[in-house]
């Protein structure tokens, strides 16, 4: 690679978890695209984790830390120092294939659809990084903000490469969000940007118990809170209001908050009649 190669920024937040991160800077240095840098942001940890990095003599490794302050304040400081013209991300708990910053760069290059964001399959594993029979791939291209509203194509940011001018033109990472804020920046994108995918499983995403999307409470705000963000998108499609309704039910019922879980229920049954919203409030009365 020459110094005609775009610079690539990957930004590694991170939080108590240096037991995980040698494995996910090690997946980095390991990518056959070689002109980046990698940024760590260390989000207050208490452990080891100033001593692991250290450990790395690569100069192209940059370490910061901060305040405890959550993921997207990590997030955001980190594209704020990041001097690439494109950005991406690694969750410090998840892995990525040696060629995946290279082929999403090919498909910049190549892709119809001038995408600001390129995305990849995802293949899950196990607490000790061993693959799992689950898989996720997503083949939606081009303009997908209404597709987003239905779900979280991407699945996590660990996949997603981004031009900088995205965040240029779309803000950062909404801090206030305690969970689903990588599908926020990518809605947001998305309705400015055209996005595009490499049909290949290059993220392995570690599924573990203390990961942020485990904790049904912080899904539960963060949930709430972009639905107040989409909400003006959301009503104009009465099937995906209720679908939305229904499935913040099941997590307040996962929560056993009974009384939330059947308000948010009956709300989605009156938004629009889904078969599912009936089911579940058959099930509820018999449950009494």
């Amino acid at each position: 690679m020459g110094k005609e190669e775009p610079l690539i920024s990957v930004i590694v937040p991170t939080y108590n978890r240096a037991h995980f991160l040698k494995e996910a800077i090690e997946s980095v240095l390991a990518q056959t695209y070689k002109n980046l840098e990698i940024i760590i942001v260390d989000d207050g940890s208490t452990d080891n984790t100033s001593k692991l990095v250290e450990k790395f003599t690569d100069k192209r490794i940059i370490y910061l830390h901060q305040d405890n302050k959550g993921v997207s304040v990590a997030r955001n400081r980190g594209i704020q120092r990041a001097k690439g013209e494109y950005i991406s991300f690694l969750d410090s708990d998840d892995i990525w294939l040696p060629q995946k910053l290279q082929k999403q760069l090919e498909v910049f290059k190549t892709s119809r659809f001038n995408p600001g964001v390129v995305y990849t399959g995802i293949q899950y594993m196990d607490h000790n990084g061993n693959p799992k029979k689950q898989k996720k791939l997503s083949k939606y291209r081009g303009n997908i903000f209404n597709k987003l509203l239905r779900k979280n194509i991407a699945g996590i940011g660990s996949t997603m490469l981004v031009k900088r001018e995205c965040f240029d033109k779309c803000g950062l990472f909404d801090e206030n969000l305690p969970s689903r804020e990588d599908l926020d920046i990518l809605i947001r994108i998305s309705q400015y940007f055209a996005v595009d995918y490499v049909p290949e499983f290059l993220t392995l995403e570690r599924i573990h118990r203390q990961r942020i999307t485990a904790d049904i409470d912080k899904k539960i705000k963060g949930r709430e809170l972009l639905f107040k963000k989409i909400y003006p998108h959301l009503k104009k499609h009465r099937i995906l209001l209720a679908k939305y309704l229904y499935e913040t039910g099941e997590l307040y019922l996962k929560n056993a908050n009974m009384k939330q879980g059947r308000a948010y229920i009956i709300n989605s049954l009156k938004t629009f009649p889904l078969m599912r919203s009936i089911v579940k409030i058959i099930r509820l009365k018999t449950k009494k």
